[in-house]
């Protein structure tokens, strides 16, 4: 009985939170459902058919044409968009992280962008609020697909009708708010394969709704992703060193000082030839309590909820992009860019439909005739048009049929023509000039100038869709530290576009190697308005500043003031710019390497005629030296022979005379002797002097 007490509360609290889930999407789209269906009329009126029902009914058997001016000119923004994407830019915050970490993040985003197939992305957003005036970006965390044991994260569109936001929201991104979501309809088949629930498991929400009901469901069933935040009271602490950090965060502390003090123990015990700081232990210096909040996502469906789990990050996963809002009696009212273009439009298209039925009658002749005239050739004056001979009964008189001209095609249409494709470019600000077109503007400045109008009046979709990109990559800046935690093998790509596999978060002695789990970041995005304004000022400031140079100044800056010239073969140019006429030490420098200047053919000349004199005085000294060489061994030889006879003398001497004192004796030994070591020394420089020569 308990058990059955127990499961029967904990429907009733599903029903009840189910409740609570759809009243917050209910409310949003209360909220928005004015701009929500002024997106699809706009998208319709852009893309589908710019004539309404009850203009088709009033032009019953006549033109209702149509010259879609607004698609043309929303492709030539999106073009320049897609020519000129995003950049992205992800910077430290603090002194704490190295440039390794600061390239492993700036590559990871690289990589994560490129996976998304994010500038695809940007420019379906952008299109988005530029017809229907707002947007909404996701980022999602899926199963890695190299490593499927790891999760990674992707940046996704949402549609118009498919995502909600949190009325109560300030912020123009929307993520002050305390949910968001998104909707989903798929079929049974996939409902059994993901979720693994049949049919009858999962009751759809109104079998009664109205078909433009959100929750409405027939053969597909409605899928409702929904972010909240919980508010919840939680422990914070002031460290010594300046951090604040809650208890999850004090505890990983603590155990890395436990590690590395273990670690510093053993190795500074047996002395292991590292030069090793002692670890400092994590001192608290102050606590408080503060209200925090984490993110639940709720998947549920009909009278069912799913899944329910904590969102690792901090921050909603959804980004509202707003194009261009007012504001009245707490009602937030998008404008798209082409809106206030529509009305010229169809002016436009009922002009040159009118123009179509005026010549289309001209080219009908009309004719007068009495009954009696036609009287028994109805048939034929029926389709007169098509007739080659047109038989009629001659009247008394000698009348016969008349060929009566149309009226004129009136000049006011023309001149519709005119007045409203003027009004339709310039309630956009698209001139010709923008679309590349040949125009009234004579010199250069003041094509320039046009396109910067241009420019001028996108810059606030550009300006709503660079915020909100700053805020996507805010939220992908926050998951990285917890969807990228484990020690684990990412894939990144370089600032050269080469994919390169990096370990991260990996233990190295007590210290962890790349650590993307402790570094903040802040995140830059730069997006242009038209490439081709920004290219023409930027060429015609760069030969302004070609004049302030020296001539032998100008080479450095040559390519670069090229790469702004729109030439098919441009490349090409800058390339043999780049090998022949700029520097090449200052091509060296770009590319990091270290230059050498190619030696001065008339001082490579120089130098040999110094080699050879010198070679020529050099092998004079050498013979000079073997030639006084040759005299010294000489003298030392005539020396060493003169030195030997005497003391073959003195031998003799001592050996003849035999009645010498015995101190002479003696003393002629010594002699002897000591010409003996003469004689030695003599011979051992004479071999030395012998061998310097050969």
């Amino acid at each position: 009985m308990l058990c059955v007490i127990h499961v029967w509360r904990s429907k009733v609290r599903e029903i009840e939170k189910i409740d609570e889930l759809k009243r917050d999407v209910k409310n949003w789209f209360s909220f928005f459902n004015d701009n929500i269906q002024r997106f699809k009329s706009n998208y319709e009126f852009c893309f589908v058919d710019q004539w309404d029902a009850v203009d088709k009914m009033s032009r019953i058997n006549r033109s209702t044409l149509t010259v879609n001016k607004i698609s043309a000119s929303l492709r030539s923004i999106i073009g320049q968009f897609e020519k000129n994407p995003p950049d992205i830019m992800v910077l430290a915050k603090g002194q704490k992280s190295n440039q390794e970490v600061i390239d492993i993040y700036s590559g990871l985003t690289r990589y994560i962008s490129t996976k998304s197939d994010a500038e695809v992305v940007y420019s379906q957003v952008f299109k988005d609020i530029l017809v229907g005036g707002f947007g909404a970006f996701l980022v999602d965390y899926v199963v890695d697909e190299e490593n499927p044991f790891f999760n990674s994260l992707r940046i996704k569109r949402v549609e118009f009708n498919k995502c909600f936001f949190d009325p109560k929201a300030k912020l123009a991104t929307k993520n002050d708010g305390d949910f968001c979501g998104y909707i989903v309809k798929i079929g049974y088949d996939t409902l059994f394969e993901k979720f693994g629930l049949r049919r009858g498991e999962v009751v759809p929400f109104s079998e009664t709704a109205r078909y433009e009901d959100i929750f409405y469901d027939n053969d597909s069933i409605t899928i409702v992703n929904l972010f909240k935040k919980v508010p919840y009271q939680k422990k914070v602490f002031l460290l010594g060193t300046g951090e604040v950090v809650d208890e999850k965060e004090l505890k990983k502390l603590e155990e890395e000082f436990i590690i590395k003090n273990d670690f510093y123990a053993v190795n500074s015990t047996f002395d292991s030839g590292q030069n090793l700081t002692r670890p400092v232990p994590p001192t608290v210096i102050d606590e408080k309590t503060v209200t925090d909040h984490k993110i639940i996502h709720y998947v549920f469906a009909g009278n069912k909820i799913i899944d329910e789990k904590v969102f690792p990050g901090k921050s909603l996963p959804m980004v509202f992009v707003d194009g261009f809002s007012s504001y009245s009696d707490g009602f937030q009212r998008t404008s798209g860019f082409f809106e206030q273009s529509t009305d010229p439009q169809r002016i436009y298209n009922y002009a040159i439909s009118e123009l179509s039925d005026a010549l289309l009658s001209n080219t009908t002749r009309s004719w007068l005739a009495t009954v009696d005239m036609i009287d028994g050739f109805e048939n034929i004056w029926k389709n007169a048009k098509y007739q080659e001979v047109l038989l009629y009964n001659p009247s008394p008189n000698g009348d016969k049929p008349i060929v009566v001209n149309p009226p004129p095609v009136s000049q006011e249409i023309f001149q519709i023509f005119a007045q409203t494709m003027g009004d339709i470019y310039s309630s956009i600000g698209n001139y010709e000039e923008s679309r590349g077109e040949a125009s009234n503007a004579i010199s250069g400045a003041a094509i320039i100038n046009r396109q910067l109008a241009s420019n001028t009046n996108i810059y606030p979709y550009i300006s709503s869709i660079r915020n909100s990109l700053k805020k996507v990559w805010e939220v992908i800046t926050d998951l990285i530290p917890v969807i990228y935690d484990a020690e684990r093998i990412i894939t990144i790509i370089d600032e050269k576009g080469q994919y390169k596999n990096v370990k991260v978060n990996e233990l190295r002695g007590f210290e962890i190697h790349n650590d993307l789990t402790k570094n903040k970041f802040s995140v830059h995005v730069s997006v242009g308005g038209s490439l081709e304004a920004q290219k023409q000022l930027a060429l015609k400031m760069g030969i302004e500043l070609l004049g302030l140079l020296p001539p032998d100044k100008r080479p450095i800056f040559v390519d670069l003031i090229a790469k702004n010239i729109e030439l098919q073969n441009m490349p090409e140019i800058v390339a043999r710019l780049r090998e022949f006429v700029v520097p090449p030490q200052v091509i060296a420098a770009e590319e990091g390497k270290t230059y050498t200047p190619p030696p001065n053919p008339e001082q490579i000349l120089i130098e040999k005629e110094i080699q050879l004199k010198e070679s020529q005085l050099k092998q004079m000294e050498i013979e000079n030296i073997t030639n006084l060489m040759k005299i010294i061994l000489e003298k030392q030889e005539n020396q060493a022979d003169n030195i030997s006879r005497l003391a073959d003398s003195i031998a003799k001497i001592i050996n003849a005379e035999g009645n010498l004192t015995k101190e002479q004796n003696e003393t002629a030994k010594m002699i002897v002797n000591e010409f003996d070591k003469i004689i030695k020394e003599d011979q051992e420089n004479i071999d030395k002097i012998k061998e310097k020569t050969r």
